[in-house]
């Protein structure tokens, strides 16, 4: 590492998964909001999510790292995973400069668009945003459903169980067919082919759902698919009684990944209630972005 007194940027791939995950917990804040990397949960990130580690970046300062971003890329698309700096560094100019520098490469490499979710609460990294060019594309929400309420509301409401388990390969393939485009990142397709065992799909009729392991607690529903020419609203919470009688006594959650009208149709009449924090999906052009030249780094206070 350098020991310059100015923040330079590296490729993230001179680091080993390791130093990495080092580097996340030391940058954020421990409120129980993000779970603690550990080598083994950044490898699975790394395949699900497409990260390339040639892309990302890590921050240098004083011969200490000191922030990352992690660059996710598909084609011509590309995702900022994480975007995150030490405590000490914050308010000092250093987040403007580092997102301006990841959209001067991103754009550098032909990439046309470039996403990211942002915690709706974090006002600074929202107003990075909008400066930048970003547009709202959304509010993403998470749900959840007690483990004591399921078993008996699902007897309640389900008419027939048609519940049969399916490979994760064909549900992911179906995500590409038929699932939305503006859909954020994790829930595509495109990241459901990389999951496999103790992960499980299931579908009822053309509707399809993946879960994390059902024998841990809590299960997560990771992506939904409504039948062919369905609204949410048809199917889904029939789906999700299936999985809950399927599944008793379990405690359920969502990801706050889901876009707010569709997880209120899917999730509400099967009875999850609405986690209080929200995220905004948030989306840059960059073929209408301009390159801009190179600023020269800030100086952090010491």
């Amino acid at each position: 590492m350098s020991g310059s007194l100015h923040p330079r940027l590296l490729p993230a791939s001179i680091a080993n998964l390791h130093q990495l995950s080092e580097l996340s917990n030391r940058c954020r804040p421990k409120n129980g909001e993000d779970r603690v990397a550990n080598p083994e949960t950044l490898a699975l990130r790394l395949r699900r999510e497409g990260i390339d580690l040639t892309a990302s970046r890590v921050l240098s300062w004083r011969g200490r790292w000191e922030g990352m971003a992690l660059i996710g890329r598909r084609g011509y698309s590309a995702r900022i995973a994480d975007f995150i700096l030490t405590p000490q560094l914050r308010r000092q100019g250093l987040g403007s400069w580092l997102l301006r520098e990841i959209l001067r490469e991103a754009r550098l490499r032909a990439d046309r668009t470039l996403e990211m979710e942002v915690r709706e609460d974090d006002d600074v990294a929202s107003a990075l945003a909008v400066a930048n060019g970003f547009q709202a594309e959304g509010r993403l929400v998470g749900y959840r459903r007690p483990g004591e309420e399921s078993y008996q509301r699902a007897r309640e409401d389900l008419a027939a169980g048609d519940l049969v388990e399916m490979d994760v390969y064909h549900l992911a393939r179906a995500l590409v067919r038929r699932g939305d485009p503006a859909w954020p990142w994790l829930l595509t397709g495109e990241s459901t082919a990389f999951l496999g065992s103790p992960h499980r799909a299931f579908h009822r009729g053309e509707a399809m759902v993946l879960i994390s392991s059902p024998y841990r607690s809590p299960v997560w529903i990771l992506s939904l698919l409504p039948g062919r020419l369905e609204k949410p609203e048809d199917s889904l919470p029939q789906l999700i009684n299936g999985l809950l009688l399927a599944f008793p006594g379990r405690t359920w959650c969502t990801p706050r990944l889901f876009p707010e009208a569709f997880a209120a149709a899917a999730f509400e009449p099967a009875g999850f209630r609405r986690e209080p924090t929200a995220r905004q999906h948030w989306r840059l052009d960059l073929r209408h972005h301009l390159v801009p030249e190179p600023e020269p780094e800030p100086e952090p206070d010491s």
